[in-house]
């Protein structure tokens, strides 16, 4: 729904006995493009050739082998994130992820965020009880109409420390 590491961040757990140190983790960034230079690399080929296959085009991610085998401890510097939410609505966000600090563009901030229990999504009658009693009590309580603004209007920037605000709480 979002592109805040509660919405984005994916534990990837790969078993491979013999290559795999079992129980070993690792914060490295990875990237969903870089699964199939991987996959490639696991497979004994070269995940290099493979451009030729995609139209000329470059694959965008590569191989993090070295670091599943405990032989690297970083990957990428950055990582990107793309969401539009909405199909019908649209609401494009695109975020840069290092180590220590997200930023994310809100590009359409000027429109008001497709609202998750305003739309014909499934929600659970407590979610939408919950979100309804926020917008009761935001004309009322000027705190609930801060949480209630923030969550429907996004501001066109957002920046991150991550180590001081893990939760991506104060932009």
């Amino acid at each position: 729904w979002n592109l805040y590491d509660a919405g984005i961040k994916i534990p990837f757990i790969a078993r491979w006995p013999g290559q795999i140190k079992p129980g070993s983790r690792t914060d490295a960034l990875i990237s969903l493009v870089d699964i199939i230079p991987t996959f490639i690399d696991v497979a004994g080929g070269d995940p290099e050739p493979v451009v030729a296959g995609c139209g000329g085009e470059p694959l965008d991610g590569r191989s993090f082998l070295p670091v599943m085998l405990g032989k690297k401890t970083d990957h990428h510097d950055a990582v990107f994130g793309v969401m539009t939410y909405g199909v019908i609505t649209g609401y494009p966000m695109r975020a840069v992820r290092t180590r220590d600090y997200k930023y994310i563009w809100n590009i359409d901030s000027h429109f008001a965020y497709p609202d998750y229990w305003e739309t014909n999504l499934p929600a659970t009658q407590v979610e939408w009880g919950v979100w309804k009693s926020w917008v009761r009590k935001s004309g009322t309580d000027p705190a609930a109409a801060k949480v209630v603004h923030k969550n429907l209007y996004r501001p066109p920037d957002e920046l991150y420390d991550l180590r001081k605000d893990p939760h991506e709480m104060n932009n």
